[in-house]
């Protein structure tokens, strides 16, 4: 019988990690970092020591606009220094590296077409520090995926996560709003998790 791979999961108390967590566990050795480990360099080597994953997925982020540029500081740690330590980590002891990033890496700008080798420019504090954190990565490790997702979507409403509960949040209130002019391609977070599935796999 086959080995199941070990994984280790940040960020599983999030919309998305918590749908990976509840995937991954029922094929694969499946553990999850505690947050509070994650600013801190030799807390994360302990674990990775003590488990010796195959693969590390990094779901945890400071996400939203106002939610980082109130919290510069941890917006920082999480989405910029927590990919650079785990891609020192994905080095030294040879780990694939799955880091979730955003569309937000980009300007927004609806003119151009995105492609893999486009350049990103962020438009805000959060969009900087995710693209930060991809720089870091691909600056520190050659074994990584980095997935830059848009908004993620499920039939489960009552996470204020998922953009359809804001849509319909505002239309129930008998108003929609537009911040700005935007393109943008929804993904299914059960499509999310089986693409995460799909790189593990291969």
């Amino acid at each position: 019988m086959q080995k199941k791979k070990k994984i280790l999961l940040t960020g599983s108390s999030g919309f998305l990690g918590n749908e990976i967590f509840k995937f991954l566990i029922k094929k694969y050795q499946c553990e999850t970092i505690p947050r509070d480990n994650l600013r801190s360099y030799k807390k994360i080597e302990e674990v990775i020591l003590k488990k010796f994953p195959d693969v590390i997925i990094n779901a945890a982020s400071i996400v939203g606009l106002n939610n980082s540029n109130i919290n510069k500081t941890e917006t920082k740690k999480i989405n910029s220094r927590l990919p650079y330590n785990l891609a020192k980590f994905s080095k030294k002891f040879n780990f694939h590296l799955i880091h979730i990033s955003t569309q937000s890496v980009f300007d927004g700008n609806i003119e151009n077409d995105l492609y893999e080798n486009t350049e990103p420019n962020p438009f805000s504090f959060y969009g900087y520090t995710k693209y930060l954190g991809e720089k870091n990565i691909v600056l520190n490790t050659d074994n990584f995926t980095i997935l830059r997702l848009p908004y993620i979507y499920s039939n489960n409403f009552k996470n204020p996560r998922n953009i359809l509960s804001k849509i319909f949040s505002d239309i129930n209130n008998g108003s929609v709003n537009i911040f700005k002019k935007e393109i943008s391609s929804l993904i299914s977070v059960k499509s999310a998790v089986k693409t995460i599935d799909d790189i593990i796999i291969n």
